[in-house]
């Protein structure tokens, strides 16, 4: 038996790192659930089985076969028609991480990572579900809670925005009903704005607040300029935007409509939450000053343009952001089409002064 991957994860992982993977008890190892099942199986064989790796996309025959049939299947969803494995027999692996090779950063991760596994709350379980529903129905995707959580700290979601998604993932914002329950701040609980009880869908798309649904309007014409499309505004939605990727579109080296729409739509997100708790402390202070819609859509665009600027600093410093995956092509790429004055911008404006987002 040959088999044939264009994977040198999976390649090298199989023919070169699994005694180093099994000695660690497999914590840390990406896809270890799949990886696992595949060397029970080789192992349960008594003939001689081979690797073999191929380049991807470089017209191997079963190589585009087997990417028209995954694409097909992801696009169509899985019926569960046609030949089923059977279950793996674990009885040649071991369980467990070898003493001689633990090391106490690799115990510790993984008793953060079994302690994080049986602790998960009942509102992180029901919004990392949102999640993955918003993704399913709107743009095809699948994906595992790990890759969901891995997503909110991609290199272009800032850390107090990558922060937020975390909080409000869990539901760590004590908002609506938590105050309820606390003697002389009931009033709290509801919007100052609306008179309703706040949630966090509320907060992020209902509220009748200035500017709330304008940004929303904005946030959409943006993207719209690069061709990425936000069929629908749920809180799935809003909660998954790390994860955005675009529908039915051959994934590129440098998906930069996707990339520009996980800043625009996260951004958008936690100016909204800051906003309203700007609200909240002017209300308690008893301050009078309330924003204007022009005022909000002049945060958000300077937001924007921070956002932007931070990408060509990274680039011009000469740090090494490529290996972060942040390289001047797809920085270029990620905000030519929403500049103010594309149609007379040179092709590389990395260093020009008084480029804005328009």
């Amino acid at each position: 038996l040959t088999i044939v991957t264009d994977s040198k994860y999976v390649y090298y992982g199989v023919t070169r790192d699994l005694p180093k993977w099994e000695d660690a008890g497999w914590i840390g190892v990406a896809n270890k659930a799949e990886i696992r099942d595949l060397v029970a199986r080789l192992r349960k064989r008594s003939a001689t089985t081979l690797l073999k790796w191929v380049k991807g996309h470089s017209g191997d025959k079963g190589n585009e076969g087997a990417d028209k049939l995954a694409a097909l299947t992801t696009a169509q969803g899985y019926s569960g028609g046609g030949a089923q494995l059977s279950t793996a027999d674990m009885a040649f692996m071991p369980t467990g991480a070898r003493l001689a090779a633990c090391t106490q950063k690799l115990v510790y991760r993984g008793i953060l990572r079994s302690s994080a596994k049986q602790n998960n709350r009942k509102t992180t379980e029901r919004n990392l579900e949102m999640c993955r529903e918003a993704l399913e129905a709107d743009y095809g995707i699948s994906l595992n809670d790990e890759t969901l959580w891995r997503n909110t700290r991609r290199p272009e979601i800032g850390k107090r925005t990558a922060d937020f998604y975390w909080r409000i993932m869990h539901g760590a914002y004590k908002i609506g009903g938590y105050w309820e329950h606390v003697p002389g701040y009931e009033g709290r609980a509801t919007c100052a704005v609306c008179g309703v009880e706040e949630n966090i869908a509320h907060i992020l798309m209902d509220c009748e607040a200035p500017g709330t649904q304008q940004l929303w309007r904005l946030a959409r014409g943006l993207l719209e300029k690069t061709g990425f499309e936000l069929p629908r505004l749920t809180l799935g939605l809003i909660m998954a935007a790390p994860s955005l990727q675009r529908r039915a579109k051959p994934k590129t080296k440098t998906d930069s409509a996707a990339r520009l729409a996980r800043i625009v739509v996260t951004e958008t997100a936690h100016l909204l939450w800051k906003l309203r708790c700007e609200r909240v402390i002017g209300k308690e202070d008893g301050s009078t000053r309330r924003h204007s819609e022009s005022d909000v859509v002049k945060r958000w665009i300077k937001r924007l343009n921070e956002r932007m600027s931070i990408d060509r600093g990274l680039v011009a410093s000469g740090r090494k952001e490529k290996r972060r995956g942040i390289t001047k092509e797809k920085v270029l790429d990620t905000w030519r089409a929403v500049l103010t004055d594309d149609s007379e911008m040179e092709e590389d404006w990395i260093g020009r002064k008084g480029v804005l987002v328009g």
